[in-house]
């Protein structure tokens, strides 16, 4: 395993059993709903980084299952949503569909990501789930616009732009260390992950919307589904598995 991959990995997991630990003891102080939430999703995170830590010291043929498998549950999840509908909601039914199987090819672009460049896998996939958070975080600080009213109003152009930009100049810094990419061509990088990572969360939001779901399922408490923790990484690892296939 590369070292800056190794470090990244330890680092993260210190980071969120710190965080673990300290809102088991403000709960203890303090019990509240919203506390429960964060205990529920640091836990989530802890499962979703000890999967993430396996692809890179299990064999091949181990890490093929890994990924066939959430591919298996995330078209899973997507078809228990819809089964209640009518037949005769044929266009959700068919969006459902659609994303299904998109997201389960996803799946497969990033093993073979995985295969071609490890590195390159791992700091597409955690700079995409950073820019989950940069962009939660700068909605939540100075959102005012409303950039999908209609499919999601949490999501604001201030929280986007803000994401995309600090995404850049993430990838601006790290990108030489993981993928060889430099200058101007990480933070072009950097600025299309992060939208490609919007637009994949925008589309399993307009499934949910249309399917009057909250969330696609329950398998990762305060997470919801599968599903709803990898829609960001619907497109980003096809144009990833893409761009790294020479």
């Amino acid at each position: 395993m590369p070292k800056p991959i190794l470090y990244g990995l330890l680092a993260s997991i210190g980071l969120l059993l710190i965080g673990w630990v300290t809102t088991l003891f403000m709960y203890h102080r303090r019990p509240t709903p919203e506390l429960v939430q964060v205990k529920l999703r640091i836990r989530s995170w802890l499962y979703i980084w000890s999967v993430f830590a396996a692809l890179f010291v299990l064999p091949a043929p181990v890490v093929a299952v890994i990924f066939g498998g959430l591919a298996v549950q995330v078209v899973w999840e997507i078809i228990s949503s819809f089964r209640p509908l009518s037949p005769k909601n044929r266009a959700s039914i068919v969006l459902a569909w659609g994303i299904g199987v998109l997201a389960a090819v996803a799946l497969c672009g990033g093993y073979l990501l995985w295969r071609k460049d490890v590195s390159a896998f791992f700091f597409v996939v955690v700079l995409t789930q950073l820019n989950d958070v940069f962009q939660y975080l700068w909605g939540k600080s100075c959102g005012k616009h409303a950039m999908l009213p209609t499919i999601s109003p949490a999501k604001t152009w201030e929280g986007f732009l803000g994401g995309v930009v600090t995404s850049a100049c993430v990838a601006y810094a790290a990108a030489p260390y993981f993928v060889a990419i430099h200058g101007g061509k990480a933070l072009l990088l950097g600025g299309c992950l992060a939208v490609g990572g919007f637009a994949g969360d925008a589309s399993f939001s307009a499934l949910k919307r249309q399917l009057k779901v909250k969330d696609l399922g329950t398998l990762l408490p305060g997470h919801g589904g599968l599903s709803d923790r990898l829609d960001s990484l619907l497109y980003v690892l096809l144009v990833a598995a893409l761009l790294w296939r020479g």
